[in-house]
């Protein structure tokens, strides 16, 4: 019997994996990084801002062997964010080549090309 607990990581996991299959939200990056960390998705933070301070701009996660980069619109902390997906942690769907640094955390986070 699964406990109360279980549940709502159940729920959060399908609310997560339903919001990665759109191609933007609402929701921001710090945001989107509290769900995964409720959702017990392992996941980095990462990014700088236009000035070079560290500023966290996108969220790197694995979900089912697919990788997501879930990044700012524009650069503020409050700014809603895109959602591009890599299936070999390399390029995007949209044939984007990922920064060396990408590419690191997505191994890191286990997904396999």
């Amino acid at each position: 019997m699964y406990s109360i607990y279980q549940n709502i990581i159940m729920v959060t996991v399908a609310a997560v994996k339903q919001l990665s299959t759109q191609r933007s939200s609402s929701i921001t990056v710090l945001g989107m990084n509290k769900l995964l960390k409720e959702a017990c998705i392992p996941n980095t933070l990462m990014g700088y801002d236009s000035w070079g301070n560290f500023s966290y701009s996108q969220v790197l996660y694995v979900i089912d062997n697919i990788g997501y980069i879930a990044r700012r619109k524009y650069d503020s902390q409050d700014a809603s964010i895109n959602i591009m997906v890599t299936k070999d942690g390399l390029r995007t769907e949209c044939n984007k080549t990922l920064a060396k640094n990408e590419v690191e955390v997505f191994k890191e986070l286990g997904l396999s090309s």
